[in-house]
């Protein structure tokens, strides 16, 4: 008995050290290495509320490392704030590391890492650099997406919803859901999938709308495997707009007096949804805001 007590304390002691545990990704070092590609979402056409998103698609052949810095609901504070280089010096994760994260999630033989997830809120957080100064993002989404183009007749698998392939045959949310009821609680893993909607051109260049099918299963947290769950890519561009529900959809249990809240009907979220209605990047598409 003594002994099952110490292996559950030890136990418990390890789960809470690696919960806590944040890494940092320095902006300047993806940068140097990679494209790098920002564009900033106004979230107030979506979502009812004056604040902004920060995109940052870092481009490397096929993977898309997508970086979401999203604004501070808790108390509409600045989405940045100072942290002084000694606190994160020693927890820094490497460029190539944290873009090659992909192929450890989709490889077949990376066994170990079967359970890493394609979506990480909060785990890790990008920082800058202005003026001699750092900056860390306070909400930062970190996902990982694989871009292929196979034609619909080929089989191609979906792992942790991280395939974007850009030969689906289209098919529309609403129409996919017709007949059926909303995204449940709870959808099994293995009907869980990103769709392609539909190719809309755009003067020389061809924007692909996708969107995601999955549940809500978590009820006292954020839903992140959601992710950007509607958005649109453009290739050379990286992701270009998109929708954050899982975010802004849920209400902590416990709030400032100056948290932002979003007054949206049950029916509104179902209609964005069903219509895939996203946020478009500002720098590219200024007459869809």
């Amino acid at each position: 008995m003594k002994t099952k007590l110490l292996i559950i304390l030890f136990l418990y002691s390890f789960l809470g050290f690696s919960q806590s545990e944040k890494s940092y990704v320095l902006l300047d070092s993806l940068a140097s290495k990679y494209q790098v590609n920002k564009y900033t979402l106004n979230t107030n056409k979506l979502y009812g509320v004056h604040t902004e998103v920060e995109m940052y698609n870092i481009l490397r052949e096929e993977i898309i490392l997508l970086i979401s810095v999203l604004p501070n609901l808790y108390n509409n504070q600045p989405k940045w704030k100072e942290i002084q280089w000694q606190e994160i010096k020693n927890n820094i994760i490497s460029p190539e590391k944290i873009t090659r994260r992909i192929i450890n999630i989709i490889s077949p033989y990376e066994a170990s890492d079967y359970m890493l997830k394609s979506k990480e809120f909060n785990k890790f957080s990008l920082v800058k650099k202005e003026n001699e100064k750092y900056y860390v993002a306070k909400f930062s989404l970190f996902e990982w997406f694989y871009v292929v183009e196979f034609k619909s007749y080929i089989n191609v698998s979906q792992i942790k919803n991280v395939i974007l392939n850009l030969g689906q045959n289209p098919i529309k949310r609403i129409d996919f859901m017709e007949g059926k009821d909303n995204e449940s609680f709870f959808i099994p893993h293995h009907l869980r999938n990103i769709y392609l909607s539909q190719v809309e051109n755009h003067g020389n260049e061809k924007i692909y709308r996708f969107w995601t099918f999955d549940g809500w299963q978590v009820s006292d947290y954020y839903n992140e495997h959601r992710g950007i769950d509607r958005f649109a890519y453009i290739e050379g561009k990286g992701i270009v707009g998109g929708s954050y529900d899982f975010y802004f959809k849920f209400v902590p249990k416990y709030t400032s007096k100056n948290h932002i809240y979003i007054k949206l009907t049950p029916e509104q979220w179902e209609e964005n949804g069903l219509q895939e209605k996203i946020m478009w990047a500002k720098e590219l598409f200024p007459e869809r805001q």
